[in-house]
């Protein structure tokens, strides 16, 4: 049993150290009581304990004034943790006080102090233990994501215990930390990685000193294309060919990209009706054709990059005019030279890169479209054409050079006689 304090002791202290009894404490009938746990609240894992302390707290008074007009009224705390029983309401009993909830969530343990004499009833008292589920693994999704440099990338991140049921990591006092590797950062479950390639994301949940739980997902960052080039920018072809082109891009420092590690592909298109596939483009007319090069990320605005393609049309045939002529020796030739595709109509020699080439034999000499013989006879004059690789296109005249006339010399008039004088 408590010793009485006396009247001074209570006027100026009104609480009583905590002491631990043989025997639970006399209640005075007119005391308050209560019965506080400790600790509350209280957090642990599912699977773990939680020890308890029961204080009494008995509050006697207030009784008249003492002199100095202070509060006659006194508080006694006893450690009755040995005279308590405890319990988790809905779950389980406690082992003396030492509590292993069964469920997560928030759980209520309630301490009970026995009936004594002079107290024939009950105390009891609450504690709040919140119990967390014990996260076994973890998810990130996306699991595999593309972005474009300097943009952000949020992640959803999901937890399950260890019998696969999802746990709920808004229950949980610890949080997931997201980390991007090579520079990026991430705030909350938004990441911005700080380079092109492919980044790996971490997100780590460590419980109450647990081993971390991880979990990682792949970020493909792909660098920022601002423009593009097309390789050859002018190029050449025969009507039925194709043209293969090369295409770069450059980022806005012109720093070249390389197109691989773009998700988007650059698409060709040529006008008039043609197609491309892939990177060649297949004319279906002859004249100047527009290439273009479309290029377009994540819904940002279209790169674009033009070409131009000429298409020749084939030559079949040529044809030489004057054939045949004659000239003296001495003399040169002017020709016309006419081009005709497969199925007869003309071709504009004008619109062929190639340029038909003239020759005469024996030693004669062209220029252009004009051949100069050095000898009397009958020489062959011959036009060529190669286009593109393709076999010659050859036309030919024929040219007579004749000897100029030997020219006699004149005879001299006889002179008339002058009229003689009268």
């Amino acid at each position: 049993t408590a010793s009485q304090p006396t009247r001074s002791t209570l006027a100026t202290r009104t609480t009583q150290a905590r002491r631990t009894p043989d025997q639970p404490p006399v209640i005075p009938a007119r005391a308050e009581v209560r019965l506080e746990l400790e600790p509350d609240p209280a957090e642990i894992l599912l699977g773990g304990s939680q020890d308890y302390t029961a204080t009494l707290v008995i509050r006697v008074g207030p009784y008249q004034p003492t002199a100095d007009n202070q509060p006659d009224a006194y508080t006694y705390r006893y450690d009755v943790t040995g005279w308590t029983s405890f319990v988790i309401r809905g779950d389980r009993a406690c082992e003396s006080a030492t509590c292993t909830p069964t469920k997560a969530g928030e759980q209520t343990v309630v301490g009970s102090f026995p009936r004594w004499p002079r107290w024939p009833k009950q105390v009891h008292g609450n504690a709040v233990l919140q119990v967390e589920p014990v996260v076994a693994g973890l998810t990130l999704e996306p699991k595999s994501a593309r972005i474009l440099l300097g943009e952000s990338r949020e992640y959803q991140v999901g937890a399950s215990a260890a019998d696969g049921s999802p746990v709920d990591l808004g229950e949980l006092t610890a949080k997931p930390i997201l980390q991007i590797d090579q520079g990026g950062t991430c705030t909350g479950t938004t990441c911005t990685p700080a380079k092109a390639g492919t980044h790996t994301v971490t997100v780590t949940l460590t419980q109450n000193g647990r081993r971390p739980v991880t979990a990682t997902a792949a970020l493909h960052v792909e660098p920022v294309v601002t423009s593009l080039q097309l390789a050859p920018d002018q190029a050449t072809i025969l009507e039925g060919k194709s043209q293969k082109y090369d295409i770069e891009g450059f980022a806005a420092d012109r720093s070249p990209v390389d197109l691989a590690l773009v998700a988007a592909k650059p698409v060709l298109t040529v006008d008039q009706d043609s197609e491309c596939k892939g990177a060649t483009c297949t004319p279906t007319k002859a004249g100047a054709h527009t290439v273009r090069v479309t290029l377009t990320q994540n819904g940002r605005r279209p790169v674009t990059a033009t070409a131009v393609l000429r298409v020749e049309r084939v030559v079949e045939r040529l044809k030489l005019e004057p054939d045949p002529t004659t000239i003296r020796r001495g003399q040169s030739q002017d020709y016309s030279i006419e081009a005709f595709a497969a199925d007869g109509s003309p071709v504009d020699l004008d619109q062929v890169s190639a340029k038909p080439i003239l020759e005469v034999d024996q030693g004669g000499a062209c220029r252009q479209a004009t051949c100069t013989p050095t000898r009397v006879g009958r020489h062959t004059v011959k036009v060529t054409l190669t286009q593109q690789g393709r076999a010659p296109v050859i036309a030919t005249a024929v040219l007579q050079v004749e000897e100029r006339p030997s020219q006699q010399p004149k005879e001299p008039k006889p002179k008339e006689p002058k009229p003689k004088e009268p």
